[in-house]
């Protein structure tokens, strides 16, 4: 079977998929305020159990507790910093998100989503401690980790 994609034929793959990864991105704006609201107005309340199971249910969003969270934490940092739409348009969540964790005013947060790979987002995180390492055994499928 094969999977049509809105992205012109004579496109090459490199900018197939380039193309693809901003309607996502686009997608996920629209999504993150969705998702916070039917949080703190508790909209899954009558046809799921708990936002837990609206979030990750086949008939919800199918996606992990984590995503759902980073979502909110992303809306509730742009509402709470008086920051618009457009100001974090085109964004990625996941560099906002890090970027949050780093700590700065609402500009330079915004600056660092912007011009910093996730890998520099990460060591700048405030919220980590001085630590070491502790290698752990998992499972390579599911990831449980060895007691």
């Amino acid at each position: 079977m094969e999977i049509k994609t809105i992205v012109p034929d004579e496109v090459d793959t490199l900018d197939q998929s380039i193309y693809i990864a901003r309607h996502i991105r686009n997608a996920i704006q629209v999504l993150r305020p969705l998702v916070y609201r039917v949080y703190t107005e508790k909209l899954w309340e009558g046809r799921f159990s708990s936002f837990a199971e609206y979030v990750e249910s086949p008939n919800g969003l199918n996606r992990s507790q984590g995503y759902a969270s980073k979502l909110r934490q992303v809306e509730e940092f742009r509402l709470t910093s008086g920051l618009s739409e457009e100001e974090i348009f085109g964004l990625d969540h996941e560099s906002l998100y890090l970027s949050i964790k780093a700590g700065g005013t609402p500009e330079e947060i915004v600056r660092n989503a912007r011009t910093l790979n996730r890998q520099q987002l990460r060591a700048e995180r405030s919220d980590k401690e001085d630590h070491e390492h502790e290698w752990v055994e998992a499972c390579s499928v599911c990831w449980i980790r060895k007691p």
